[in-house]
């Protein structure tokens, strides 16, 4: 199955009024999705085909969101252009969060980005970053207890007590006391003040960013369900309970309209855990890449670091896209800035296997174990 250059699908009709998820219009909304993304409907992850511009544009606006937190301390600071192809986006505005678990007291800080299409005016792009390291991954996750998802404008058939985890709901939705709006708050304000009202709207983030991505998806397609969605996620972590799989993925409709690309070796993509007491899940369909370290004689959280790096991911999804089918075999550096110089390999997916004895694995184990006991 070979994939196919972006293409424009029909825009949504246009309401004033919302839109159950078993209407017509919202149905439609969600094939054109799938068609944007090119995945298949089945449960068959391996079958799953991505845009090679989709996926591209999708990391580039990742990783611009982590550039764009570094230039935090830069108010002129105006991220570049991305592009899908031949085709642009230009940036329009960021928007913040309020980090309360990594910082104790709590800090506001750059979260994301929105781009414009410069070929469509009515497309746009969201963005969301993670964390800058894994230890503050575990921080920011705090995630294994879960407290109520409530979209920005709820429909009546949006059910009670979708439970999500609760360091990623209060980062979307808690503000602090200087603060004029919660992220979710500036999300659907910036909508409101887009220069175009949208039909369509890409969204991606990395690791934790994923997760907030994925409330926003499922926030939108409750509150403002004539725009189209799609979604690339890079790294995720679970986000919510069984209840919230089956809203997003089967109630909404975004299962096929959601790719989670997930390296079998990523660890962060496998907390908080899917086993009782915990019984959090995955939504979207699965997009599966395999790569590792030649050697696991490094220090443990660099390793980690190196399985759930956004640049190796970035690195090996650009390649797996533009071949049929979408798997890429190689060897190459890591690309992470601290330790470049690092043999990795790249390969299919189904060839994941890891000796936990080997090397400093050992010492990975363990600490996975003392996070476990500290859950």
């Amino acid at each position: 199955m070979n994939s196919q250059p972006y293409t424009r699908p029909l825009a949504a009709a246009s309401t004033s009024t919302p839109i159950p998820p078993q209407s017509d219009t919202y149905i439609a909304n969600m094939q054109r999705s799938q068609h944007m993304l090119h995945t298949n409907t089945s449960n068959d992850n391996s079958s799953v085909v991505i845009d090679p511009n989709l996926a591209s544009l999708a990391g580039q606006a990742s990783a611009a969101a982590y550039a764009d937190y570094a230039h935090s301390n830069d108010p002129a600071h105006v991220p570049a252009a991305i592009y899908s192809g031949a085709h642009s986006y230009s940036y329009l505005m960021r928007f913040s969060g309020f980090d309360a678990v990594a910082w104790g007291s709590g800090k506001e800080e750059r979260f994301g980005l929105v781009y414009q299409s410069t070929k469509h005016s009515d497309e746009y792009l969201f963005a969301f970053r993670g964390t800058s390291s894994v230890y503050d991954m575990w921080e920011d996750l705090d995630s294994t207890g879960t407290t109520e998802f409530r979209p920005h404008q709820p429909s009546k058939s949006f059910p009670n007590d979708i439970q999500v985890g609760a360091g990623f709901n209060r980062l979307y939705s808690s503000k602090s006391m200087s603060m004029s709006a919660s992220m979710q708050q500036q999300l659907f304000n910036t909508i409101k003040a887009l220069p175009q009202t949208p039909k369509k709207i890409f969204i991606t983030g990395h690791s934790l960013g994923s997760a907030l991505a994925s409330l926003f998806t499922l926030d939108l397609a409750t509150s403002q369900p004539s725009i189209e969605l799609f979604a690339i996620n890079f790294a995720s972590p679970r986000v919510g309970t069984r209840a919230w799989q089956k809203c997003y993925d089967t109630q909404y409709r975004l299962k096929d309209s959601t790719i989670r690309i997930r390296n079998n070796y990523d660890l962060i993509t496998n907390v908080p855990f899917d086993a009782a007491p915990f019984n959090f899940q995955h939504v979207g369909t699965e997009f599966e890449v395999s790569f590792t370290v030649d050697s696991y004689m490094h220090d443990p959280v660099i390793i980690i670091e190196a399985w759930h790096s956004l640049s190796n991911y970035r690195y090996v999804v650009d390649r797996a896209t533009m071949r049929s089918p979408e798997i890429w075999l190689g060897e190459f550096f890591d690309q992470a800035i601290t330790h470049t110089s690092w043999p990795m390999t790249s390969y299919a997916p189904d060839q994941q296997s890891l000796n936990w004895e080997q090397g400093n694995l050992m010492k990975v184990r363990r600490d996975l174990e003392a996070v476990a006991d500290y859950m």
